[in-house]
């Protein structure tokens, strides 16, 4: 596997309620999206990397179609893209405009996605034998990010931000490590990526 020239790692927060009471919905599980975090990293001729990250969050759980169109937007026909567990993220992505009374306006982020599917993804779950968890739990150890594996979600929007934005970082490291052969280009790979990292935690 070749380390992709643009990579889009995508690490969606979601939330499902039960609601066995309303006929019109296409499920009584009804899936809502409470935030996200997206990371684009993009490689140049010299080996260096240049990172930009975007974090949305809705704790009042009333905006799922806005941040479905969000994540859409973010999402390049040529990019490659990254995440854990890619099967339930998108299984859960296409729920969300099913219930919704803005299910037409759900469609076009929907295609977005589908076409950012066709170049290979890539999906840390399949790194190890234990669905990528524990690649996840060294990765982040050995960087400093406070991604929280182990932990649920928060209802604090900071804290979840925080963490989704920690996570789609780990996601990003654990592709390089395996990906990015040794030498100088891995090098300067991981140098940007410390300065990205020095300059997102500056600004907390």
């Amino acid at each position: 596997m070749i380390y992709p020239k643009n990579l889009t790692i995508i690490v969606p927060a979601f939330a499902v309620v039960n609601d066995p009471g309303d006929k019109r919905n296409f499920s009584q599980r009804l899936v809502f999206i409470s935030a996200f975090a997206i990371l684009h990293a993009s490689r140049g001729t010299d080996g260096r990397i240049s990172f930009r990250e975007r974090v949305e969050c809705d704790p009042s759980g009333n905006r799922t179609i806005d941040l479905l169109k969000q994540l859409g937007e973010e999402l390049e026909p040529d990019t490659t893209l990254a995440g854990w567990r890619l099967d339930y993220i998108v299984g859960s992505l296409i729920r969300l405009p099913r219930d919704s009374e803005r299910e037409d306006e759900g469609k076009t982020p929907l295609l977005q996605l589908q076409i950012a599917l066709a170049q290979e993804p890539l999906d840390v779950a399949w790194f190890d034998s234990g669905g990528g968890l524990l690649t996840l739990r060294q990765v982040a150890a050995r960087h400093g990010l406070r991604a929280e594996w182990d932990k649920a979600a928060s209802s604090n929007p900071i804290l979840t931000g925080d963490r989704l934005s920690a996570r789609a970082r780990t996601i990003w490291a654990a592709i390089a490590e395996k990906m990015l052969e040794q030498g100088d280009a891995r090098r300067k790979a991981f140098a940007s990526f410390d300065q990205f990292n020095c300059a997102v935690d500056a600004m907390k």
